[in-house]
């Protein structure tokens, strides 16, 4: 039997109605492109900046969910042997697992850092660094060029010999996505209008032909390309954004993996459109988009990205796939450039966190840390979270994985928190107070909550400032999300290494205005070019109009005299 849906949503509110113990599956069915035209325009309006309101994911097919029973009610009044079933076979499992109780003191003192030279190398390579130079370390020529080669040869096919673009017109179009991010418009003509309540003079004159300057802007956005067609890979979901993406990875860690302290996170791209590669996460703005595995600093800097586009295999893995799990699998390729180990301790939450990815991050030289889920820590010999909750604040308890050295620790604070770590138990206690008590912060809690919500910012600065102008290309918001983390990244490496912080908003606008100042430019000399190109063609016309009078008048005078002649010969 299967049930069939226009979203996922509707397909998520139907399984949250089906028994826990009913086995189900989720089928995305394309649709037909027998009698359609394969683009990768969405069917939207541009223009329209506007926010999109939450999406229900709609799809572009549709979506089935399969099961092998007809009657619901029955089926729930049947005792099912299922759940036990279940439980047996997670028991078993179990039990290649001993957890011993231990007592504080297992674990080294996490106050302990090493402190490394980098950043003091950092601090002597960005002096008198404005933010346009730092940006471009990570958005340079090579980006550039690469963004210019493939757009022409979309708009030579495209639109033909007519269009051409070069490095300095291809900035100066990045610069206006910019801008939009953070002066924000309900539509796209309002930026080019000359009217006094919208005008903006610094897009007005960014481009060299202002007086079609909103038309040339919309070619560019419509030719505007990442990969050749020709050479994509066809088992590559997101192909026609893997060129960019490679480099720009290669910028994100030409300075090295330098801090001891690293986490992982995940991010959500918002996808308004029909792909059915976008994702869900709840409890999160975004409710459908593609998801992003984030490798960062304990200060918010990001090394590396994986944009996740299905389950892959993972090279060099000295365990099964089904052990790491997708997340424990994205964890693994993240660090995969880090080159030295010796000291690293990584970070991550709930989603990532499992027995099996920290004793293999253990294997290669990676401390790790991470909150368990509530589904994971019922596995382990500890008690139950629903007694754990009816404790006071400050309770916690202790075990241990003797051979493969992790430690879980359960923690009452607002609600109750259980931890995994091959790096931190809960020694040393830190004495915190909150609403007149004073009572004991286990040390995994308080490294945990000091450095891995920087996670959280990085989610909360691309969404004060994004890049609002939109297109119809399905991977546009990919681009332009990964423009944003880029601008995010350049201005936290300033903010780190510089001893004059700056904050997001006036990076953004600095490097902005600075690359529009220099289009505004070449745009004043290609237009006074123009006005004398168009004076001296107005001067040729006015000699050739006067010639021209000079010829019509003695072709007058010469008629003239010719008549006079035939007069007389009559006479």
């Amino acid at each position: 039997m299967s049930e069939n849906f226009k979203s996922v949503s509707d397909a998520v509110v139907f399984c949250e109605k089906c028994p826990r113990d009913l086995p189900l599956q989720a089928v995305v069915v394309p649709p037909s492109v027998e009698t359609q035209e394969l683009t990768d325009n969405e069917d939207a309006d541009d223009n329209i900046l506007t926010t999109f309101p939450k999406p229900r994911c709609y799809v572009s097919g549709r979506v089935e969910i399969h099961h092998k029973i007809c009657d619901f009610d029955a089926y729930e009044g049947k005792k099912s042997g299922m759940g036990k079933k279940l439980k047996y076979q997670q028991m078993e499992t179990d039990r290649a697992v001993i957890w011993k109780a231990v007592n504080a003191g297992y674990l080294h003192d996490a106050e302990k850092e090493v402190k490394t030279p980098d950043m003091t190398m950092l601090k002597n390579c960005l002096q008198n660094w404005s933010p346009r130079d730092v940006f471009e370390k990570f958005f340079d020529e090579e980006i550039i060029t690469h963004i210019v080669t493939e757009t022409n040869r979309y708009g030579l096919d495209t639109l033909g010999d007519n269009f051409s673009v070069d490095e300095e017109e291809m900035k100066t179009f990045l610069a206006l996505l910019l801008f939009s991010g953070h002066y924000d418009l309900p539509e796209e003509d309002m930026y080019w209008q000359f009217t006094d309540d919208v005008y903006v003079p610094l897009v007005y004159n960014s481009m060299s032909k202002r007086r079609e300057i909103l038309f040339r802007f919309r070619q560019l956005k419509r030719c505007f390309h990442l990969a050749n067609n020709e050479e994509l890979d066809k088992h590559d979901r997101f192909a026609k954004l893997r060129p960019f993406l490679n480099l720009l990875k290669k910028k994100y860690l030409q300075f090295g993996v330098w801090p001891n302290d690293l986490a992982v996170g995940e991010l959500l791209v918002t996808c308004p459109g029909l792909n059915p590669d976008k994702l869900g996460m709840q409890n999160t703005d975004v409710e459908f988009g593609y998801k992003t595995f984030v490798l960062v600093n304990s200060s918010g800097y990001i090394f590396n990205f994986a944009l996740y586009d299905g389950a892959t295999e993972q090279e060099d893995c000295p365990v099964e796939d089904s052990d790491l799990g997708c997340a424990g699998g994205a964890v693994a390729e993240l660090l995969k450039p880090v080159e030295l180990f010796n000291g690293k301790c990584v970070f991550f939450d709930d989603y990532f966190t499992s027995h099996p990815l920290l004793c293999y991050l253990k294997t290669i030289g990676v401390k790790a840390t991470g909150l368990l889920s509530i589904l994971r820590s019922r596995k382990l010999p500890l008690l139950p979270i629903e007694e754990f909750a009816h404790l006071r604040r400050g309770q916690f308890c202790q075990l241990l994985d003797p051979i493969n050295g992790v430690v879980a620790v359960r923690y009452k604070y607002d609600r109750v928190y259980t931890f995994m770590s091959t790096e931190f138990g809960f020694d040393p206690l830190i004495e915190t107070e909150k609403d007149g008590r004073v009572f004991s912060l286990p040390n995994v809690f308080h490294e945990y909550s000091r450095k891995r919500y920087k996670v959280n910012y990085i989610t909360e600065s691309a969404k004060k400032f994004k890049v609002q102008l939109r297109n119809r290309k399905w991977w546009w918001p990919v681009f332009t999300h990964f423009l944003d983390l880029t601008v995010y990244n350049a201005w936290r490496f300033y903010h780190e290494a510089s001893q004059t912080p700056m904050t997001l908003f006036n990076f953004r606008s600095e490097l902005t205005k600075s690359w529009l100042a220099s289009a505004d430019i070449v745009s004043a000399e290609d237009e006074d070019e123009e006005d004398e190109e168009q004076e001296e063609a107005e001067g040729e016309e006015a000699e050739g109009e006067d010639e021209e009078e000079e010829e019509a008048e003695e072709e007058e005078e010469a008629d003239d005299e010719e008549e006079e002649e035939e007069e007389e010969g009559g006479e």
